[in-house]
């Protein structure tokens, strides 16, 4: 009863505890060992709703699995750096995947990020690939790259997992495909590598599996490396504060590219089997006006 009342006064908040622990222990040690764990009780269920397209956990399995057998062929191994400069896509939690599979760090690029910037983390990280959207790399990438480390760049289409039998959604009608004949594209590489499995890479929970760059605000980006130990943690309070289970849906209103939208959307759907809904960025409609006086 001693200890209680001590333990009481020397960490108030935990009064603030309603019907969860005050300790976590999770029962995995790395993002690629919660998502596995999920595909062995889930695999049929949907992971990713993109518009009016869904993608399941086996899905997402098997493409990455053809993805991370791509990389490897490119010389990507444990440690290395893999960047994606994309928007909200499914694309994102695919080249994730891949990339752990690799046993590679993710280096998330806010797409936002001009040829300067973009030089900026690319360069600072180290990051050998680029997975990145077609558009941005026609208008910033290309010409950036030449004074970077990156060795191997692989484009992809937000159109790309859209179901074509519908029409094209508002937020993406002035996106066209701008393939670029100088690089592969990352879906006709996932046909042909379809049903490939990487080599097996081991990875630790000490292992780095996102370097997130801060936004600049108080001096030079700096890359703050999350280990997978971090990530498997932090998304396990989630898991835990919020009570997510299957049967409840994220909304994937953070941006990915922010350690929020990693954890909060991407590895927490991994983890819980949510499904997480997409829809390429945030816009509200221009129709919308609010009334005066209200």
């Amino acid at each position: 009863m001693e200890c209680v009342n001590e333990c009481a006064a020397s960490r108030p908040w935990q009064g603030l505890y309603r019907d969860v622990p005050f300790t976590i222990e999770p029962a995995v040690r790395t993002g690629l060992d919660m998502f596995r764990a999920t595909a062995l009780r889930r695999r049929e269920a949907a992971l990713v709703h993109y518009f009016d397209r869904s993608i399941s956990v086996g899905q997402c399995d098997d493409m990455s699995d053809a993805l991370a057998a791509v990389l490897q062929l490119r010389g990507v191994q444990r440690g290395d750096r893999v960047a994606l400069y994309l928007q909200n896509i499914p694309q994102m939690l695919i080249a994730v995947l891949a990339a752990w599979k690799c046993g590679a760090v993710i280096v998330p690029c806010n797409p936002m990020l001009r040829e300067r910037e973009l030089a900026k983390v690319l360069t600072d990280s180290g990051s050998r690939v680029l997975i990145c959207q077609d558009d941005l790399f026609i208008a910033v990438a290309q010409g950036t790259l030449p004074s970077t480390p990156v060795q191997h760049v692989i484009t992809t289409s937000a159109l790309d997992f859209l179901d074509p039998a519908l029409p094209v959604p508002a937020v993406l009608a002035g996106v066209n495909r701008l393939g670029d004949t100088t690089v592969p594209d990352l879906m006709p590489l996932l046909e042909e590598h379809a049903g490939l499995t990487p080599a097996p890479v081991h990875l630790s929970g000490e292992d780095v599996a996102f370097m997130v760059y801060t936004s600049g605000t108080t001096g030079a980006p700096k890359g703050a490396m999350n280990t997978h130990r971090n990530v498997v943690f932090a998304t396990s309070v989630y898991e835990r504060w919020i009570g997510l289970t299957p049967a409840d849906t994220i909304l994937g209103l953070a941006p990915l590219f922010h350690v929020t939208g990693l954890v909060g959307h991407v590895t927490l759907a991994m983890l819980t089997g949510s499904p997480l809904v997409l829809f390429y960025r945030f816009d509200p409609d221009p129709r919308w006006t609010p009334k005066t006086g209200h």
